[in-house]
């Protein structure tokens, strides 16, 4: 048997992220005494490297290169997370980047990092092994999710990718503290006779540890103890690598598969998925402004060395919020405060970025006098083709104006697309090279449909037209609107969609529920009297109707109990109206019905959620992290848990679609569903959770508490939130790009200079789904793309650019197959397979970017 000693460290969690950090810097000061002092042999610290950039900004030089020095001499381990972040609300990108910044600083640091450790994180996604086979870690550690007989697991993904994994005891899991009992040898007899069975390789790991907790006196002495009460076990104290090591050579004979979330033993506290929704909102918009403008538009800046620096600060900041106790919104208010300050970092930075890189590019011209910039450059991010209606706004001086804009393509035909306001105001013209200067200006904002084959930028001219402009006056009389495909009608018995093309007829469609909810942060749980409450359609009328898109927008009102009664059995006989406000749009040529809805929570202590009826379905499909899992309905609910039991868990995760009965739901930010089954099943997606606790101990749906119980007053999400989803009806499988192609807006730039359309690449098909694309030297791309299917399918893509060479390498950048450079290359994708692919180009001849002097 080893004995590590180690520490379960959240960042933030009961406490701020402050008063932990506090607690860390004496903490650690104590191992590194005690090291030294011969007390203790060793100690692993979590995991994760972000602990150690906590530790030194408040630390001493001193005290920190001791650190790094315990470190280097194998006897503190550290790594191969940055962090411990939750696997199902966070991208697969994310927990790439994540896995990149931890073994880098592992790496320099020395440290043995060869095992990927999950201790507490609520499940686990199927492609994982995959995951940590690319970055050539061969062994894992979990316990949440996972209710294997075995100890030692072989862990394998779908793509039959496998790492060696042990599966911590339950209940117990990391959280052992045997050595700080006064009976210490007492409870690790215990310990070993009651896992005893599970071990079959003979080797079992007691971790000395637990939440921000450090159990380091007279180590020595107990082992010796424990020791002398075993003398059929070899007793060590040990580290991480030295478990590795023991078990890396026995054979593990048991085998677990894919997605891990079952919840007999240990609580899965399934959710968190949709507690404080908010965040999980901000953090995708985050992830996919970091994968797709910060990351991908250095295709067109070529600036990898430039902006290296800037682009890991940026994904570290993004990276911080994604702790399981972090975005699973189970934290004290003051935690989630900060988090939405890092994301308001995140994209302000990122926005930055991209307007400096576009005015580099495209400058943009001012001086004393404002001039006419008639050029209009869009950037499209997705290597796919595609139309995106897309808003923009063209500046126009104001002693130019002549009232209306005819917007032309690079061919000089007219473009397609609509003025939706025209306003006179004075602006701020600033950037780094000029003081900043104020101009009276006409500002149009414009929706553009624009096609894309792929990464490219488009340029279009804007000219002044003497046509009046017509903008398109808002009425309540008209409650339809239509497109080339579907009409969609709504008034106060509901909404309805015609399929034009089939003839089918949709209803029960964007429809809102509440019912009440005792629970806290983690569960959700009705109370012995629900109250079931479904919103009312109060008003309809027709927003917009132009050549590009037409748009309708919906009332509701949700009549509720305002909060719980006293004794938290059912609702309070005090009513509050919510609020919900949804935009539905329809744009010319898609089958994609789009929704903006606003919710104004007036309530307390209530569950949300958005329903689509479905007719009957038996199973449905979502996304996780390089997966699409399917999923068995299950109609029986149920409630009131024993002892250190939950309820069979009916809500599942999703990253950013699902696929029911030809129904496809995509969404940023709304991860927690399930089917319902009623006189029809109904997609249920949670939309909004209010609860006022981090944890209780009374709660029907889980018999204990799970975590410290402290009032939360923010998760009761009082206030005004937005979300965005869409829909497709009649589709026969799953799209599986869906979500980018409208969550992933082109970036718009208006100039002076008229420069040539730029194609980087396009991809031919779609038979995959895409991740990630970005230059990762001066003339290296890097693409990314899964294959979610259950058979061989191949992907072709064209360049603008020669081709020198094409590999496909691992996560570490290792090359495991060479391709022949051309203009167009195919790769084969295995079922379930992450494929890595580096396009080698030949070096190009920079023109030198001058700073722009006006």
């Amino acid at each position: 048997m080893i004995i590590m000693t180690h520490t379960h460290w959240d960042r933030e969690w009961y406490e701020s992220f402050e008063s932990f950090r506090y607690k860390l810097r004496h903490g650690m000061d104590g191992v590194a005494r005690k090291i030294q002092n011969g007390e203790l042999a060793y100690f692993f610290l979590d995991g994760q490297t972000v602990v150690l950039e906590d530790y030194r900004e408040i630390a001493n030089e001193e005290d920190y290169q001791r650190l790094v020095q315990l470190i280097q001499n194998k006897k503190i381990e550290v790594g191969p997370w940055y962090l411990l972040a939750d696997e199902f609300l966070v991208s697969g990108e994310s927990l790439i980047k994540n896995l990149e910044f931890g073994t880098d600083t592992a790496k320099q640091l020395g440290s043995a990092h060869n095992i990927g450790y999950l201790p507490d994180t609520f499940g686990h996604v199927s492609q994982m092994p995959q995951i940590l086979a690319g970055f050539e870690i061969e062994h894992a550690l979990i316990w949440r999710g996972c209710d294997a007989e075995a100890y030692e697991n072989n862990w394998q993904s779908p793509d039959g990718s496998a790492v060696k994994t042990i599966v911590l005891p339950l209940f117990e899991g990391y959280y052992q503290t045997y050595l700080n009992a006064d009976n210490f040898a007492e409870q690790v007899t215990t310990f070993i006779e009651k896992h005893r069975e599970r071990v079959k390789n003979g080797t079992l790991l007691l971790m000395n540890g637990a939440d921000h907790s450090i159990i380091i006196d007279q180590m020595a002495a107990k082992i010796k103890t424990i020791q002398a009460d075993h003398p059929e076990l070899t007793i060590i104290e040990g580290n991480m690598s030295t478990f590795v090591d023991e078990i890396s050579q026995a054979p593990f004979a048991d085998t677990i598969y894919g997605e891990r979330r079952e919840n007999e033993k240990i609580f899965l506290l399934p959710n968190v998925l949709s507690t404080r929704l908010y965040l999980k909102e901000q953090n995708q918009r985050c992830e996919d402004w970091a994968i797709h403008y910060l990351d991908t538009f250095s295709l067109f800046a070529r600036d990898t060395a430039l902006n290296e620096q800037f682009r890991r600060y940026i994904w570290k900041t993004l990276l911080k919020n994604q702790p399981h106790d972090s975005i699973c919104g189970c934290s004290i208010d003051e935690v989630h405060n900060e988090m939405e300050g890092r994301s308001v970092k995140v994209l302000s930075a990122i926005d930055q970025y991209l307007k400096s890189t576009l005015q580099q590019q495209f400058p943009y011209k001012y001086g004393a006098t404002l001039a006419a910039n008639p050029f209009l450059y869009l950037t499209h991010v997705l290597p796919f083709a595609t139309s995106v209606l897309t808003e923009i706004e063209v500046i126009v001086p104001v002693q130019d104006d002549t009232g209306n804009i005819l917007l032309t393509d690079a061919k000089g035909q007219s473009a397609l697309y609509d003025v939706l306001e025209r306003k006179e105001e004075e602006r701020l013209f600033r950037n780094v090279y000029n003081e900043p200067q104020y101009h009276q200006v006409v500002a149009y904002r414009v929706a553009l449909l624009a096609f894309s084959e792929g990464i490219e930028t488009k340029r279009y001219q804007y000219q002044q037209s003497d046509k009046p402009l017509a903008l398109f006056a808002a009425t309540d009389k008209k409650n339809s609107i239509e497109n080339d495909y579907l009409k969609i009608t709504a008034d106060l018995d509901g909404i309805v969609v015609l399929d034009k093309e089939s003839n089918q007829i949709y209803r029960n469609i964007n429809e809102f529920r509440a019912s009440l909810d005792v629970g806290d942060s983690y569960n959700y749980s009705p109370p012995l009297e629900d109250v079931i409450s479904d919103a009312k359609i109060s008003k309809v009328s027709c927003q917009f109707v132009g050549d590009t898109h037409q748009e309708l927008v919906v009332h509701y009102e949700l009549n509720t109990p305002k909060e719980l009664n006293k004794e938290r059995t059912t609702g309070s006989t005090e009513k509050a109206v919510t609020e919900i406000r949804s935009s539905i749009r329809l744009v010319k040529g898609s089958r994609r019905i789009q929704f903006k809805t606003t919710v104004t929570n007036r309530a307390k202590d209530q569950k949300i959620v958005l329903r689509f009826g479905v007719g009957q379905a038996d199973d449905s499909l979502a996304d996780t992290a390089f997966d699409i899992i399917k999923r068995k309905t299950d109609s029986q609910a149920q409630y009131d848990a024993d002892k250190n039991k939950e309820v069979r868990v009916q809500q599942h995760p999703t990253q950013s679609t699902i696929w029911v009965n030809g129904f496809q739901f995509t969404h940023r930010g709304l991860q927690e569903y399930q089917i319902a089954r009623e006189e029809q099943d109904y997609l249920q997606v949670t939309f909004l959770r209010s609860v006022g606790w981090l944890s209780r101990r009374d709660l029907r749906t889980r018999g204990n508490g799970a975590g410290p119980g402290f009032e939360a007053p923010g998760a009761q999400c009082l206030g005004t939130y937005t979300f965005e989803y869409s829909l497709q009806l009649g589709m026969p499988e799953i799209d599986l790009n869906e979500s980018k192609k409208w969550r992933v807006q082109p970036v718009f730039q208006q100039a002076d200079v008229s420069r040539d359309e730029t194609k980087i690449y396009a991809q031919l098909t779609q038979n995959t789904v895409f991740s990630s694309a970005k230059m990762v030297d001066e003339n290296v791309m890097e693409l990314r793309y899964f294959n979610p299917q259950n058979k061989h399918v191949k992907e072709s893509f064209q360049f603008k650019w020669p081709v020198k060479q094409a590999t496909v390498v691992n996560l570490n950048k290792k090359i495991i197959e060479n391709v022949e450079g051309a203009q167009e290359l195919s790769f084969s994708f295995a079922p379930f397979c992450i494929k890595t692919i580096h396009i080698y180009f030949e070096k190009e001849q920079k023109e030198e970017l001058e700073c722009p002097k006006y």
